[in-house]
């Protein structure tokens, strides 16, 4: 099976991540093409290595480029019909124009959502259309509610589902925990060791309205007693989205809010910390989520901001409605005064379990496969 697949960017976030290493997966067994719209960081990943020849940044991102959606969809089509691969597979909404050049040109579309209805709309009315869903076979999603809210609000039903919900390399996870990296830093250049006593706090991502950065950064306020890592961009120029709140936390000048700055290795730094807390306002199903909780970290989110809260309300802690941080400073004493035992590890243990990417891939493989012997035969007999 020869895979063509498209993300929207080759950044270090959990999107790009998956369709890199779905990429990976299939390259071990078949031809695979591999396009960005828009380039970055991940493709220069060891694990990646192998992709190199087949990676192409085709630089259409309306971050990048003065493209209208018509002219984006055509360079699309024209790709494809040079490539001529045997399946599409849109590794996001946000590349969702992919999708009516694959059904121009006759190739099988597989459409991995991972977005939901808070930046669904702004993406269907500026990236692609509402009709993305009439050119789509086959629909694989984060979470369930991620397929749930593209169908409703495109008013379309894709007959062919997958909720694969999310995977990681639990290995590289586990690896790259043990690893040393620079400490973070506060406002005033001081560092958090890594043999701190104090408790200390994550949230991880791109520091932006979305992920929550103004929530976190008040309950720092709210519990100078704790220490609180923002893993990832904080300041600019690495995000242009946290500018008002970068320059509250420094005025503030508050000793115990450090930042990592973008970081190849979030690991290394969840794992010296002892909770995490998602503060997004919308995120479907983060990979860090499941990430912290291999590595025996005690994990709060809530309910609105996406499936997070459908694996903590058994292994974590997950509270009803949106982040609010008064909430999360009545909330996380309670949690970090818990003192740490075997149901950690056990925790950890059964985590791997349910995400380890190995066996999701290979689930994922065997569906495609499927889904394009099928399409093949349909055609056929048309």
């Amino acid at each position: 099976m020869h895979a063509c697949i498209v993300c929207h960017e080759a950044s270090l976030t959990g999107a790009p991540r998956i369709g890199f290493d779905i990429a990976a997966f299939l390259a071990k067994s078949g031809p695979v093409d591999l396009l960005v719209k828009k380039g970055g960081p991940l493709i220069d990943f060891p694990q990646y290595a192998h992709l190199a020849d087949s990676y192409r940044d085709v630089g259409t991102s309306h971050e990048v480029a003065a493209m209208g959606y018509r002219e984006r969809v055509n360079h699309a089509a024209d790709m494809l019909a040079e490539l001529s691969p045997d399946l599409l597979y849109v590794n996001s909404v946000s590349a969702g124009e992919w999708c009516e050049a694959g059904a121009r040109t006759s190739i099988p579309v597989a459409l991995h959502t991972h977005e939901t209805r808070i930046s669904l709309p702004g993406l269907l009315s500026t990236v692609c259309t509402p009709k993305v869903l009439a050119w789509t076979d086959l629909l694989i999603g984060a979470s369930r509610q991620a397929m749930d809210d593209v169908e409703a609000l495109t008013n379309f039903r894709v007959a062919n589902r997958l909720d694969i919900g999310i995977f990681i390399d639990t290995g590289t996870v586990l690896a790259q925990a043990a690893l040393d990296v620079p400490p973070p830093a506060n406002a005033q250049g001081a560092t958090l060791e890594a043999d701190s006593a104090r408790p200390s706090v994550a949230m991880c991502g791109l520091a932006q309205h979305r992920k929550g950065a103004d929530i976190f950064l008040g309950v720092a306020e709210r519990l100078p007693q704790y220490d609180f890592v923002w893993v990832g961009p904080w300041a600019p120029p690495e995000t242009d989205l946290n500018d008002a709140i970068y320059e509250r936390s420094k005025a503030l000048e508050l000793p115990s809010f450090y930042w990592t700055g973008l970081t190849s290795n979030p690991y290394a730094h969840l794992g010296r910390t002892d909770a995490l807390v998602l503060t997004s306002r919308e995120d479907p199903n983060p990979l860090v989520v499941a990430e912290a909780l291999l590595l025996g970290k005690r994990v709060l989110a809530f309910s609105e901001t996406g499936a997070s809260t459908l694996m903590l309300e058994r292994f974590g802690y997950a509270l009803n409605g949106a982040p609010d941080a008064e909430r999360i400073a009545a909330t996380l004493p309670k949690i970090l005064d818990q003192e740490a035992g075997p149901w950690q590890a056990e925790v950890g243990n059964a985590i791997r379990e349910r995400v380890d990417g190995a066996r999701k891939l290979e689930l994922l493989q065997e569906v495609l496969e499927r889904f394009v012997a099928a399409k093949r035969t349909s055609q056929k007999a048309a």
